[in-house]
């Protein structure tokens, strides 16, 4: 009789434990779920502002060669306007 109730007592303890176990591991798995939705939604907002900088850029920013080419042009101009005076 006493081995029955210790045998009950144990399960119950067990049965509560492994209930507290798997409530922490649903609030944990939940938590994760939450987050993993946040960083996606960061991660779309720097994906779509990047875009939007790569957009800008061509408008904003001139390359280097596309400097020295626009210069080596103009030099070439003013060199023609200085030879006809």
């Amino acid at each position: 009789m006493m081995e029955q109730m210790v045998f009950w007592a144990v399960q119950g303890v067990i049965s509560v434990l492994l209930t507290a176990v798997a409530y922490f591991l649903k609030a944990t798995r939940e938590q994760i779920d939450r987050d993993m939705s946040e960083r996606k939604k960061e991660t779309d907002k720097l994906r779509d502002e990047l875009t939007e900088m790569k957009s800008s850029l061509p408008r904003t920013y001139v390359l280097r060669e596309d400097y020295i080419r626009t210069m080596a042009d103009f030099g070439r101009k003013l060199d023609r306007l200085l030879e006809q005076k």
